[in-house]
């Protein structure tokens, strides 16, 4: 249970918080896109200790399911430098995905307030509340947006009323006009954590490698991309032997971050010019931390937890999506489902 603490002290970190809460509610948290595996460093365990079978494929056959449903538990949080809990938020969705009737691997998706479907999620942004034509590929990776073109309408509406307010220029409107008709950067603005959810299918690993990869995280004060390098290893959990433990963590070098602190004095200045003195920033960070959990005998990833923070002077700001696979219907079953334990 989380607590509000130590409100007495909430002046001293004012002007901190200011920051945070602004960057947050303009821009919104880091957005991160699919990263690549790029190595690989052989285990040097003992063969005692190595883990068997040694190479594991992720599969998925989507197209036996008529529909399938995850559910998602976001959770927002402030902390100040001591830890303590000075705002959070919880919500819960349902994602329900639907198999399109005539064409293979596009399911119809959708988030809802309940797991049955029937009560749409008001709490979720625009974006949120429309529906997604997914094509999936043959292992159950994700190919395709099939309606990017929809979304692409929406961010072209914000973009034109950026213009007619002179916030950007027209040759800034043109640039972004022609970034924004491909459907692949649509795909990976509109379906960042899904990219990641199903981006493992399709893969081969080694139980007994780490793997080095580079995510892609956005700057939350400039919007320019960054490349951080970061690092990836497989296990059993213990006493299981139908699943496997994902955990992946990326974190801003040194470089970035004294590119993120500039940045944010930058930002802060051209809000709060008559603060500024009064607020020395001398540190900002940028993480993100993923962990799954996949089932060998499903052949599904049943959990998924993502964990984007943005830290400023050891004050965080922290956004956590847990997907966990809640049902599914198979094309040929008729009784009730039963979900995958």
């Amino acid at each position: 249970m989380l607590f509000i603490k130590e409100l007495s002290r909430m002046n001293r970190f004012k002007s901190i918080l200011l920051i945070l809460l602004v960057i947050v509610s303009v821009l919104g948290l880091p957005q991160i896109s699919q990263a690549q595996i790029i190595n690989t460093r052989p285990s040097e365990l003992p063969d005692s200790l190595k883990q068997d079978p040694e190479w594991v494929i992720f599969n998925a056959d989507f197209n036996n399911l008529k529909s399938f449903t995850y559910q998602r538990i976001t959770q927002q949080y402030l902390t100040n430098e001591n830890q303590y809990y000075l705002d959070t938020k919880i919500d819960t969705s349902y994602l329900l995905f639907k198999a399109d009737s005539l064409k293979k691997n596009v399911f119809h998706a959708r988030y809802f307030a309940d797991p049955q479907g029937k009560k749409p999620f008001l709490k979720g942004s625009k974006m949120e509340r429309l529906p997604l034509q997914i094509e999936l590929d043959n292992q159950g990776k994700i190919k395709q947006l099939v309606n990017w073109k929809v979304f692409r309408d929406e961010f072209m509406v914000g973009l034109s009323a950026q213009a007619k307010s002179n916030v950007i220029n027209t040759a800034m409107f043109n640039q972004k006009k022609e970034e924004l008709n491909n459907e692949e950067v649509i795909r990976s603005m509109v379906m960042e954590d899904l990219l990641y959810l199903f981006g493992f299918y399709g893969d081969t690993l080694n139980m007994n490698a780490e793997y080095l990869r580079v995510k892609r995280m956005t700057s939350p004060f400039s919007n320019e991309n960054l490349e951080v390098l970061g690092s990836l290893k497989l296990e059993y959990p213990y006493g299981t032997k139908n699943t496997i433990k994902l955990s992946a963590q990326n974190k801003a070098g040194a470089l970035d971050k004294q590119k993120l602190l500039q940045e944010c004095v930058q930002y802060y200045k051209s809000r709060n010019p008559d603060q500024l003195s009064r607020t020395e920033i001398t540190n900002v960070g940028l993480n993100s931390e993923q962990e799954y959990r996949y089932n060998v005998k499903g052949n599904i990833m049943v959990v998924a937890t993502f964990s984007d923070i943005l830290v400023v002077n050891w004050q965080s700001r922290g956004n956590i999506r847990s997907f966990v696979f809640y049902d599914y219907v198979e094309r040929n079953m008729v009784n009730t489902p039963t979900k995958l334990r």
